[in-house]
């Protein structure tokens, strides 16, 4: 079994993408159009049902507006995988670390502008929708590999409703309800990369060995020796095979 390992990849992505929405903020106004107090508008992580019941508890303007935001799933995306036999290498704290090719997936969001008045909920959606077009960018960071991606955010839809009718003790909510996705990546477990010390080298015609090169370090200098072993006759036929050996360390 592979030892454990974890890089909190899908928590990172979560909180970029809140923090596009983290500095919302909302005038008031007088009635002669003079501005009296701006107000931030705070963000919540958690489905629609779960805000109208903390709302509904305290029936309170001062919790309106708000922000909901509720992750609906993962979906894999094949069109963005890359070659998983190949990899990159990264340097972290003077190692050099191999990670595997990362795994995309979509993550698909939900939010929800749950405001009191028209004219609240027309100033957090101009202070969204303008920087779609209809993506934006996000860099996540991977501390645990030190190493960072662009993390494409696109808006899907934008979908609004309002309450028309109201009992006596019941207020207007306006809600407007945004559908994001986020093309996100997971990453497999590192490795420790090892340095070439020893590379054999053969050469084929048809079936039969032609010749077999080895190079390998010297132990006095660290000089690369090459050495040949003559098999038979070399034709432009020939096919090549190469053969590589890890050794711990130099010396």
């Amino acid at each position: 079994m592979k030892q454990h390992y974890f890089f909190n990849s899908l928590r990172k992505a979560i909180v970029q993408f809140l923090d596009i929405f983290n500095n919302i903020e909302i005038a008031r106004y007088e009635d002669d159009g003079t501005i009296t107090d701006y107000i931030k508008v705070p963000i919540r992580l958690g489905h629609k049902d779960k805000l109208y019941d903390w709302i509904s508890n305290r029936k309170n303007d001062i919790y309106m507006p708000i922000i909901g935001v509720s992750i609906d799933g993962l979906e894999y995306q094949s069109e963005r995988q890359g070659n998983i036999n190949e990899g990159f290498n990264v340097i972290k704290e003077a190692e050099s670390l191999n990670i595997p090719t990362p795994t995309p997936y979509n993550m698909n969001f939900t939010l929800n502008i749950l405001t009191k008045q028209m004219v609240d909920s027309d100033q957090i959606l101009e202070q969204i929708l303008p920087f779609f077009n209809p993506h934006i960018y996000q860099k996540v960071y991977i501390e645990e590999l030190d190493f960072a991606y662009d993390m494409r955010v696109l808006l899907d839809s934008v979908d609004f409703e309002s309450d028309t009718e109201l009992s006596e003790e019941e207020y207007r909510m306006v809600t407007w309800t945004m559908s994001f996705k986020a093309l996100v990546y997971l990453f497999k477990p590192t490795s420790d990369l090892e340095v070439v010390k020893k590379v054999i080298t053969n050469t084929y015609i048809g079936n039969e060995r032609d010749t077999s090169n080895t190079v390998s370090p010297s132990a006095s200098d660290n000089q690369a020796i090459l050495s040949t072993i003559a098999i038979g006759d070399v034709d432009e036929d020939r096919n090549k095979l190469i053969e590589y050996e890890r050794w711990d360390n130099v010396t």
